[in-house]
């Protein structure tokens, strides 16, 4: 697999808006986020919402490690289907659980941020909060 570096990071600020969130879902989100969360098997007490291909894509974003970014052509290489690289773009844009299966974790081939479903500031906020 390439490795990636991310350029012209962004500042980030964190800051707090509101009281929307309970402990118990800050730290179930933060646990996701570090990898101390069981992911999977937490996801997989739901109804999976997508096809055969996608449910295996998200699989393999869920293994990327924290601070760690893949290409879509990796993770086409990953679960078996090398020139499927743009159906694996086409499945990120379709996660289900958002923040936690990592697509922000996913970037086009050379590095280039690629697309994000909610928005590509977010993403790289994300990338640089893992320590990208």
């Amino acid at each position: 697999m390439e490795r990636f570096e991310i350029t012209g990071k962004p500042k980030v600020e964190f800051v707090w808006i509101g009281d929307d969130l309970s402990d118990a879902d800050y730290d179930f989100l933060e646990g996701c986020m570090s990898g101390k969360v069981d992911v999977e098997n937490y996801i997989n007490k739901f109804l999976w919402s997508g096809t055969e291909f996608q449910m295996k894509v998200w699989k393999m974003i869920m293994k990327i490690p924290r601070g760690d970014v893949w290409s879509y052509k990796d993770i086409a290489e990953e679960i078996g289907r090398p020139r499927s690289y743009r159906a694996v773009a086409n499945a990120c844009s379709r996660n289900p659980f958002g923040f936690v299966i990592p697509c922000h974790r996913v970037v086009a081939s050379g590095g280039k941020l690629g697309g994000y479903f909610y928005d590509l500031k977010v993403k790289e906020v994300l990338l640089v909060w893992e320590g990208m």
